[in-house]
């Protein structure tokens, strides 16, 4: 079964793979995925410092960025996954924990998503086009 948030696509009430997952949130916000990878010169123990602080004063997740997943491997690799309004916003979300410590992440990649669903009629629409027809 695919799984989307978490839950299977029956479970999302849909019917089949394609509509499994609108990329939009529940008041319409685009979702953006971010991966990244923590810096392992950085105590654990400050890390926690850190999150637990960010959290739990609500400096993150920040006014209008809501997380749907945050996720982590064994490896201190992870990804999380927001819902915001604007490219903008999440940017500030991801910078939040870089003005805590500074080198808190290695890496971190972030990419807006797009549902299947959403996406398919525009590759079809580009797929004629190309082929001239």
């Amino acid at each position: 079964m695919t799984t989307v948030g978490g839950r299977g696509c029956a479970g999302a009430g849909a019917t089949d793979v394609l509509s499994c997952g609108r990329a939009r949130g529940k008041w319409g916000d685009m979702l953006f995925l971010v991966e990244w990878k923590l810096n392992e010169n950085i105590s654990s123990e400050e890390r926690l410092r850190v999150i637990r602080r960010l959290t739990s004063t609500g400096i993150f997740p920040a006014s209008g960025v809501t997380v749907v997943r945050w996720d982590v491997t064994p490896d201190a690799r992870g990804i999380t996954i927001l819902e915001a309004a604007s490219a903008e916003d999440v940017v500030l979300a991801v910078d939040t924990w870089r003005a805590a410590i500074p080198g808190f992440f290695k890496r971190t990649r972030t990419s807006p998503l797009v549902a299947v669903a959403d996406i398919v009629p525009y590759e079809e629409a580009l797929a004629q086009a190309v082929k001239g027809g």
